[in-house]
């Protein structure tokens, strides 16, 4: 899943130019500067070739990474292969896509 890439709206651009290292300038959980689980945990519960993901959100740091990086998706993926549904791993990005235009169209009235 390719979420981050080139985008930097998660960076407080007035904070981050006078100190790098300062983890507040980050609206993400920063991998180098936070304590991930201080935002947000998560629970796997694996039985054989089965794993389930339940994220808990801790503080609005956690929530936005949660949002940035689309963890419900993985939530949803995970329950939807203990019940065998079939993963859409690859076409995630394309089926996110369509169903924004869907819903763009659906408001513009067309």
């Amino acid at each position: 899943m390719n979420v981050k890439r080139e985008r930097t709206d998660f960076v407080d651009e007035s904070t981050i130019m006078s100190n790098y290292t300062n983890s507040n300038a980050y609206e993400i959980a920063h991998p180098n500067l936070d304590n991930y689980f201080h935002h947000i945990t998560y629970n796997a519960q694996v039985v054989n070739n089965i794993k389930i993901i339940k994220y808990f959100i801790r503080d609005a740091k956690g929530q936005y990474t949660y949002d940035f990086f689309r963890l419900n998706e993985l939530e949803v993926d995970s329950l939807n292969k203990a019940q065998g549904v079939i993963g859409l791993d690859n076409d995630s990005e394309n089926i996110t896509s369509l169903m924004q235009n869907i819903k763009d169209i659906i408001e513009k009235g067309l």
